[in-house]
Parts: C-alpha cells; structure tokens; sequence
C-alpha cells in the first residue's frame, strides 16, 4: 500500500470547490475519502446521478493531472448512492476506469 499525504490537502480543496458550487458534504454526499492506492480521491453516497456527474466534472477540472475517472451507482454497503473515483494511476482490476 503506497501512502500520499498530499491527498488530505486535496481532500480539503474537493470540500471547498463542492461547497464553492453548491454540493453540500452530508446533504448531498457523504464522504470523500483518500485512494492512496491509486492516489487520488473517492466521493461516496452522492444523492442522485445529476449532482455525480457535477461532481465528477467539478473534480476533473480541479485535478486535471489524474486521468481516472469512475462514475457509478453502489446499491449496497456503506454509501449507498453514485459514487465519483478520480485517480492519477489505473486500477487495471476494476471496470469503468476511462478518461
């Protein structure tokens, strides 16, 4: 397991830029969490697929440098919702990684 410390001042700016456009944590996600794998950044429990893909949009012009972007619906577990990945490295093992 690689780690990035950097990612947790990322984490803050993917807060403020959401916040910044009118995603609110804990209303309209619930979570974004380090990938210190792919080293990038996951947003969990997105409520709806519109607010995923501002979401996902929002995080690929923050972080233009990671090219990885996974857009999906969990419908089980922790976070149920769309979740939006966003990583600077390939997962080769997982589907849906793409530009």
């Amino acid at each position: 397991m690689n780690f990035h410390p950097e990612l947790f001042e990322q984490r803050a700016q993917a807060l403020d830029a959401l916040n910044e456009a009118g995603i609110c944590w804990l209303s309209d996600f619930s979570a974004i969490d380090p990938d210190h794998d792919r080293e990038g950044l996951s947003v969990t429990g997105v409520v709806n697929e519109q607010t995923a893909n501002a979401v996902r949009q929002i995080l690929g012009h923050l972080f233009p440098c990671w090219r990885y972007i996974r857009f999906w619906h969990k419908d089980r577990g922790l976070d149920v919702g769309w979740q939006v990945d966003i990583a600077a490295h390939d997962d080769r093992d997982a589907t849906g990684w793409g530009l």
